[in-house]
């Protein structure tokens, strides 16, 4: 017998068109072969946008409120791909509607936010994932393989960034993005969130910041004068905003496993598009990653071959990847995949979740996770201190 799931999103913009994309095609997955996924509701408060998008991904209809996702009993899931504050009211909606929620990152403006969030849910029986969606890369699959199976042995030290340069002159217009109040924190928290999320997952989970430098490099921005969508750019006013969240934040931690990590997440990257990437070494090799080229890392194990005949190798992430095999339309090594693919093994992981009960790879308690991560780097910055990751958590528990 048939299964089914109907879907929803709510928020049409860069995110929420990636998230429809992701439920168009999850029925790659063979586990899926016999899920009927309904393509149900695309919902913005930009009507025109939100028709746009249900056209192009398929979906059956648009609305320009949440209140059409909330009150419609036959909708399962619901993705949320919208601006960070909104995720306070939006979010425990769903969750009260019984909905399972996947929520794009980063899961609210702060740990506290999050820590609301995964308590609902848990407490409603609800699937509930976060879209940290570059850790759902065949490659970075790959990769968590084999440090698993000790490939590099114990990691002693890693570098890892985020670099992307949407906000990288002043002709960005100011949006929400750079209003404290509104996004919970700048680049640490924007863009900083997914490479941490990725960290985590493949080196363990920090456990302190020992130290974090933030920088506003433009100070204030111009307002536009119509409304923007994702980074778009807009015609700008003469009137200006402050800019009161990070472009640039440099974070130094501590794994739970004793090694050290260096994180550098920018918004201001000049000549930089789009770039997650990072050095993991380890006691008995290491290995190297950029999503510029995402199907492929660099690989260095000193048992190979003798030291004058060794060195990194290059690995191309194939089929035996399911983040890859069953997200691609020709699934053969050196085809290539793309960052599509990664929201489409999201989407399989989180309806896979909801139909068979199976663990989702993140759920809103690695948001909160991540989160607390990205809250102490900007208290260290802010008050030129080492913070402890256990001394937050357990001030969010005392306070829930």
């Amino acid at each position: 017998m048939n299964r089914k799931v109907t879907v929803a999103v709510i928020g049409a913009g860069m995110a929420g068109q990636a998230h429809a994309y992701g439920y168009r095609n999850a029925a790659m997955h063979p586990a899926l072969s016999d899920v009927d996924i309904e393509l149900s509701t695309i919902a913005d408060a930009n009507g025109e946008l939100a028709e746009s998008v249900s056209k192009r991904f398929g979906f059956t209809r648009a609305a320009e409120s949440v209140d059409a996702v909330v009150y419609d009993e036959s909708i399962d899931a619901v993705s949320v791909a919208l601006p960070n504050f909104a995720y306070a009211e939006v979010i425990p909606r769903l969750i009260r509607a019984g909905k399972h929620v996947l929520a794009e990152k980063p899961l609210g403006r702060s740990a506290a936010e999050a820590f609301g969030f995964a308590t609902a849910a848990d407490a409603a029986e609800v699937v509930h994932g976060v879209g940290f969606s570059f850790s759902r890369l065949g490659a970075i699959e790959a990769i968590e393989t084999l440090l698993k199976t000790g490939a590099i042995g114990d990691v002693r030290h890693l570098s890892a960034w985020y670099l992307t340069d949407y906000a990288a002159t002043e002709e960005t217009p100011f949006s929400w993005r750079y209003d404290k109040s509104l996004a919970g924190g700048g680049a640490i928290v924007d863009v900083g969130a997914h490479v941490i999320s990725v960290i985590e997952r493949l080196a363990g989970p920090i456990t302190r910041v020992l130290a974090a430098e933030a920088r506003t490099v433009i100070p204030a921005r111009r307002i536009p004068a119509a409304a923007i969508v994702g980074h778009g750019r807009a015609e700008l006013t003469s009137h200006t905003a402050a800019v009161t969240t990070d472009d640039v934040t440099d974070v130094v931690t501590e794994l739970a496993g004793g090694g050290l990590a260096q994180i550098t997440a920018s918004r201001a990257a000049t000549g930089f598009p789009n770039s997650l990437g990072f050095q993991i070494i380890g006691s008995e090799g290491s290995v190297a990653f950029d999503s510029v080229h995402a199907d492929e890392f660099q690989l260095f194990q000193r048992s190979t071959a003798p030291a004058e005949s060794n060195g990194f190798r290059t690995v191309l992430v194939g089929p035996e990847q399911p983040a890859f095999g069953y997200t691609v339309p020709m699934p053969a090594r050196g085809v290539g995949s793309g960052y599509g693919s990664a929201f489409v093994a999201q989407a399989q992981d989180f309806i896979r979740s909801i139909v068979s009960g199976s663990p989702i790879a993140n759920d809103f308690w690695a948001g909160y996770q991540t989160m607390l991560a990205c809250d102490a780097a900007q208290l260290a910055a802010a008050e030129h201190r080492p913070v402890d990751i256990a001394e937050l958590d357990r001030t969010h528990r005392r306070a829930g």
